[in-house]
């Protein structure tokens, strides 16, 4: 267990992304982006194992996302209610984790959601070139 030192004035305090942002990346994009947003904030927060434990954790709820997308039926919307879910998950991790969270600066998401929009486009160029387009 990690030992929790007294919050640091509020102008040495790093930014964080919100648990607003880590859901709704975990949401929008997979668990996995919500936990690498998840373990930024816990690292700058001083939670070095906090954080490897938030990005382990996400990347084996996505990992588990991919089995169940395969074996169950589709079902609309299941996706977008898993990775809810998942990113649910690590806002109440990152609250319990950093108690005074919503005392630290934001951070801002341009860099995050560009990144994810980049690799979202990327994968879906892939999929284009390789099945031939999107009719399957």
């Amino acid at each position: 267990m990690e030992h929790f030192s007294p919050p640091p004035p509020d102008d040495a305090r790093p930014a964080l992304y919100s648990p607003a942002t880590l859901v709704g990346f975990s949401t929008l994009f997979s668990p996995l982006a919500g936990g690498i947003l998840a373990f930024h904030s816990l690292r700058s927060a001083g939670q070095a194992a906090s954080a490897r434990h938030a990005l382990w954790m996400s990347i084996g709820f996505t990992c588990c996302l991919l089995v169940l997308g395969q074996l169950l039926p589709r079902v609309p919307g299941m996706g977008l209610g898993l990775g809810y879910a998942g990113g649910a998950w690590l806002s109440q991790y990152l609250k319990k984790r950093v108690p005074d969270a919503a005392s630290y600066p934001r951070k801002h998401i341009g860099k995050a959601l560009v990144i994810c929009l980049g690799l979202t486009l990327v994968l879906l160029a892939g999929i284009y070139v390789v099945f031939g387009g999107f009719g399957y």
